[in-house]
């Protein structure tokens, strides 16, 4: 491709995301403002929470509770002691049936209380990590490293699963979208590399990659649309500019301009 041929092109975050709430509530937390970098999983506001805060505090308590669990395994230590002693008692001939029974009875019993406990351990475990699940639903996280692009909602606000608390958009890495003739369609191929002009920060050249050829074509304009992928590790590019790119290692292609406002 000759390095005089230049598509007009136009940098765009890699992902822009409208943050919400999987439940409804009052918001009771806003932890970021505008232009604030976020890291992926950081708690970047609440819902009021109060409730199920408690419910996993109860939750938890009776989780780590092994009081039953003890008393039960006493009782079957015991019960299987008082059956062992009727069982040699039996054997001399100095135990009645009905004692005898009684005692196997209680151990049988005994053990199976004792399944029961352990089976309430394990309902109550999973109750916990059921409020643990719920309490969590209440804390929204960002699911990307980015910057904070806009605020929509304060503490006090309510907030349902179609309402945007924020937006955060991702910087790094920075997709970079043109466009060239469809008769040149064969020209571009993935992981060919680009120039790309841009004037901010400053004005320079930085090379990306192609990630994206459309296989739909522009019939309208006889255009087909190409993405290359510039790394942006600092963040110091912005999106949202206007850049020109240069394409390397095809033929040459006529220039061509589709970018709009």
């Amino acid at each position: 491709m000759d390095s005089r041929s230049e598509f007009d092109c136009l940098i765009d975050p890699a992902q822009v995301l409208d943050l919400g709430s999987p439940i409804i509530g009052v918001l009771d937390q806003v932890l970021v403002s505008r232009g604030d970098t976020v890291k992926k999983g950081q708690l970047v506001a609440q819902v009021e929470s109060s409730i199920e805060e408690s419910d996993l505090k109860i939750a938890s308590l009776m989780a780590s509770s092994e009081a039953t669990i003890k008393a039960r395994e006493a009782q079957v230590n015991y019960a299987r002691k008082q059956w062992e002693r009727a069982i040699e008692l039996q054997q001399k001939g100095a135990i009645s049936s009905q004692s005898f029974d009684e005692l196997k009875a209680n151990y049988i019993i005994a053990v199976q209380d004792l399944e029961v406990a352990n089976f309430e351990r394990q309902r109550m475990s999973l109750a916990k990590e059921k409020a643990q699940a719920i309490l969590a639903q209440r804390k929204i996280r960002s699911t990307i490293n980015g910057v904070v692009q806009k605020v929509d909602r304060g503490p006090g606000e309510y907030v349902f699963q179609e309402a945007s608390i924020m937006t955060v958009v991702q910087l790094d890495p920075l997709f970079i979208e043109t466009f060239i003739p469809v008769d040149r369609y064969k020209d571009v191929k993935l992981g060919m590399m680009g120039s790309v002009s841009i004037s901010e920060p400053e004005e320079k050249t930085v090379k990306a990659e192609v990630i994206v050829v459309d296989k739909v074509f522009d019939t309208t304009s006889g255009t087909i649309g190409v993405r290359l992928k510039l790394d942006n590790p600092e963040g110091l590019i912005p999106a949202g500019q206007r850049c020109q790119v240069q394409f390397q290692g095809a033929d040459t292609i006529p220039t061509v301009t589709t970018i709009s406002d």
